[in-house]
């Protein structure tokens, strides 16, 4: 099984040109684990935003709380293709 656990952060910064209206900064955390199953497949998933943030990448552009994703893929596809 692959782990991953990447964090973002991103600092104070300045939404307009005049420096008035200050975006406050934030951190995020994402987790995705890729579990290998058959030969012929392969599971994985991710949850963005674990901590479920709130921040805002524009003012007054809200970001979602927690995203999940679960993939299976068949991996005859690709080695077909080869």
């Amino acid at each position: 099984m692959e782990v991953r656990r990447p964090a973002l952060y991103v600092g104070q910064r300045y939404d307009d040109v005049a420096t008035k209206l200050v975006l406050d900064a934030y951190t995020t955390v994402d987790l995705y684990a890729e579990l290998p199953g058959l030969e012929e497949l392969v599971g994985a998933g991710r949850i963005v935003n674990v901590g479920d943030t709130t921040y805002e990448t524009a003012y007054g552009y809200n970001q979602p709380a927690e995203v999940y994703l679960t993939v299976v893929a068949n991996r005859s596809d690709t080695a077909a293709a080869n």
